[in-house]
């Protein structure tokens, strides 16, 4: 295996890392299974180009990046991807705060009804009071 085929191997498993994945999340992602991706990545399986330009695009990068990758700019990764995570978070939060209202909408017709509902059978139970008492 030449020094650049390890640098890459290296980068991938770093990059994965950083993205958070791993190695059963990659070869999910790849239609292999868990110890065949972790053969690749530990060099024990050729990486192919085709294969390393799916796990790039799976790691949101390209092989460029691959080959290039240099850990100084691992701290951007992160923290772009914790800004991504974040996001996510707050897209997440709306469209349920969207469910909650569009829930609430739905149901009210109902709630106002059974409020009227009790509130007839509250009078109807007095005026049964009333009637046995006399």
């Amino acid at each position: 295996m030449t020094k650049n085929q390890i640098k890459i191997l290296y980068n991938i498993k770093k990059l994965r890392e950083l993205r958070g994945y791993d190695q059963k999340y990659m070869a999910g992602q790849l239609g292999i299974q868990q110890n065949t991706y972790s053969k690749i990545e530990n060099g024990r399986i050729k990486l192919t180009v085709e294969r390393a330009t799916k796990i790039a695009n799976i790691l949101g990068t390209n092989i460029e990046v691959l080959e290039n990758f240099d850990e100084s700019q691992a701290f951007q990764l992160y923290h772009n991807n914790r800004e991504h995570k974040a996001l996510q978070g707050a897209a997440i939060q709306h469209i349920f705060e969207e469910l909650i209202h569009v829930f609430q909408q739905i149901t009210q017709p109902n709630t106002d009804r059974i409020k009227i509902l009790e509130e007839k059978i509250k009078a109807m139970e007095n005026a049964l009071k009333a009637a046995t008492l006399k």
